[in-house]
């Protein structure tokens, strides 16, 4: 498995915490690994003041 989460598991991410968002929900990752984190700060998916 490899260490970089792919784009498609961003793509998905961001997409479930859209529709929880427009619910009045949030998507919250627990104890989520450090490379999945580096990438949602390189996307843009985690927003500023989050984590």
């Amino acid at each position: 498995m490899p260490d970089v989460p792919s784009s498609a598991v961003i793509k998905l991410l961001d997409r479930h915490a859209r529709v929880l968002a427009d619910a009045g929900g949030r998507l919250v990752l627990a104890d989520a690994q450090p490379s999945l984190v580096r990438a949602l700060d390189a996307t843009g998916a985690r927003r500023p003041g989050e984590g």
